[in-house]
């Protein structure tokens, strides 16, 4: 994934500013990058040659076109292949925030002004009225969760579904001001 991330800087002619930061499993990279002018935030990811694009591969790009969300802009998306992969380097408006926790779990006291809910909730308005149909939640992954999780018979059938983000959690909030983040799994789901 460096490789990657160095073929990415390249293309398109930025400099790393900032060591690398990877996610789950080194399934991609991303680090700070200038351009001598402005500094974005570059992203590369892969998939097999062999698998058609999925809704994790076309979330980001699909998603840069709903507004009216607090998210960091898609700049431009470059993508090459190498034996086995095909990589996409994807560039990003630099958010300047911290990220609410390391974990999707808040660990420690966290200090928001009211004003970070307003701006949650003045972004996942439009985003719940945004037309897609992408799915982000199947109604048969929803009911076997709930019943592995409580382990009784309860109803699960959805009765209003809604576009969501499908992935909020701390991890993926920054503050002070509230900025979402990770979009790769946004589409339709249960409301709230």
């Amino acid at each position: 994934v460096l490789k990657a991330l160095k073929h990415s800087l390249n293309a398109f002619q930025l400099v790393s500013e900032s060591p690398p930061t990877f996610s789950w499993h080194f399934k991609s990279a991303g680090c700070k990058a200038s351009s001598g002018v402005k500094t974005f935030w570059l992203h590369v990811r892969s998939r097999p040659i062999s698998s058609e694009p999925d809704r994790i591969w076309k979330g980001p790009v699909d998603g840069a076109s709903i507004k009216g969300v607090r998210k960091p802009e898609l700049h431009e998306t470059h993508e090459w292949q190498d034996s086995s992969l095909i990589w996409r380097g994807e560039k990003y408006e630099l958010i300047n925030e911290k990220v609410c926790s390391s974990t999707p779990e808040l660990r420690e006291l966290l200090n928001v002004h009211e004003s970070f809910f307003q701006i949650l909730k003045s972004s996942l308005d439009p985003l719940g009225s945004y037309p897609t149909e992408r799915v982000s939640a199947r109604q048969e992954q929803i009911s076997r969760r709930i019943s592995e999780r409580f382990k009784v018979a309860i109803p699960t059938a959805v009765q209003h579904w809604m576009t969501v983000h499908g992935d909020i959690h701390w991890a993926n909030l920054t503050y002070p001001s509230c900025y979402i983040l990770d979009w790769e799994g946004w589409g339709l789901g249960p409301r709230g």
